[in-house]
């Protein structure tokens, strides 16, 4: 390991570089943070040619800025936990993600400070969040959903696909196409050979 903090005191350790950026190389992970109180902040540095991640935090209520990752083997900025922040970073040729993000309630990016992934294996910005689906009072109903949708806009964009079992609006064949892509005329060959009557799950995908 490079920098590795697994108690970093009291809310935490800050892994700060003062005198431009510091730079962390040819470790098998550039910074490895673990644990309550191991990091509250990674600032100004720089991981390069890292055997598996160049930084690997898994805590909350965290923030790494201004800090970058190339040449790693996995993952160029792996964050994982609660209520943490990234913003100002940018991965270059990561093996599997420029960033891998998981957890709840983070902020990636900002308008004034994004990240950047270039030259990712196979995923530029992996997301996944987990919770339990809370109910929506009547009032705020058409705003959470109006969000939702906005949200599902965008992760599609990215690449995402929709969850099957979830609330978005797909209410299309073209959309639904596009969501099973080149397997879109397997789909419609078995639907036509085991349910061609459409009693099976009817108005839910739009197949015409």
């Amino acid at each position: 390991m490079g920098i590795w903090v697994l108690n970093g005191g009291k809310g935490g350790a800050s892994i700060v570089s003062t005198g431009g950026v510091g730079t962390v190389e040819g470790f098998n992970d550039g910074v490895f943070c673990k644990g309550a109180d191991s990091i509250a902040l990674v600032d100004n540095v720089a991981a390069a040619r890292s055997g598996r991640d160049g930084i690997r935090v898994v805590a909350d209520g965290y923030e790494i800025r201004n800090s970058s990752a190339r040449d790693s083997g996995r993952d160029g900025i792996a964050a994982m936990g609660n209520d943490y922040k990234v913003s100002a970073t940018r991965t270059e040729n990561s093996g599997r993600a420029g960033y891998w993000i998981m957890g709840m309630r983070a902020t990636i990016g900002t308008p004034e400070a994004g990240v950047v992934s270039v030259g990712s294996g196979y995923h530029g910005l992996f997301l996944m969040g987990w919770g339990i689906l809370p109910a929506v009072p009547q009032k705020f109903l058409d705003q959470a959903l109006s969000q939702l949708e906005m949200a599902s806009e965008l992760a599609i964009a990215f690449g995402g696909k929709r969850y099957l079992s979830g609330y978005i609006t797909f209410d299309t064949a073209e959309r639904w196409a596009a969501h099973f892509g080149d397997e879109w005329p397997r789909v419609l060959a078995a639907k036509k050979q085991f349910d061609p009557d459409g009693i099976l799950a009817p108005g839910f995908i739009q197949y015409e």
